[in-house]
């Protein structure tokens, strides 16, 4: 499992040597363990209704993890890397009420990466919480949300 931040910015600042040195400082950001794409993939097939448990080739998790997609990446091949929080997550996200925070981080905990990890529900629910504060400052500075993870 590796460290993540979880950040926003704007695409303009994120580079192959923002991935080298990280967010920390630079940027508003979080602190978790081991979010990666496929969390992130699976977490947005949940917000917005798309079958996250299709991984037949050519399905739904494909799509979403191409969503996901690394955008900036150190020079070796070990990390650390940034992808972004697809826009369609962090709108769900954004203005999501807490009855759906308790639904999709009951959901989320569920799933095989989260299980895997020994995530409970309140974990995600924190997450998602902690996450909902960046995606409406990312919102309001016309901003983009990014994950930087390093193994």
């Amino acid at each position: 499992m590796g460290f993540s931040d979880v950040f926003v910015a704007p695409m303009q600042a994120v580079d192959d040597s923002l991935a080298e040195t990280g967010p920390r400082g630079v940027f508003p950001m979080i602190e978790w363990k081991g979010i990666d794409n496929v969390k992130v993939a699976t977490l947005t097939g949940i917000l917005t209704g798309r079958d996250h448990t299709d991984l037949s080739e050519g399905g739904e998790f494909g799509r979403l993890l191409d969503e996901s997609a690394d955008v900036a990446e150190a020079d070796h091949k070990e990390g650390p890397w940034i992808f972004q929080f697809p826009d369609s997550a962090v709108a769900a996200l954004k203005d999501a009420t807490d009855e759906e925070f308790r639904d999709v981080a009951a959901r989320w905990a569920a799933t095989d990466e989260l299980q895997a990890d020994q995530w409970s529900r309140e974990d995600a629910e924190t997450f998602l919480r902690e996450v909902q504060g960046l995606t409406r400052r990312a919102d309001d500075a016309d901003q983009h949300l990014y994950v930087w993870l390093t193994l």
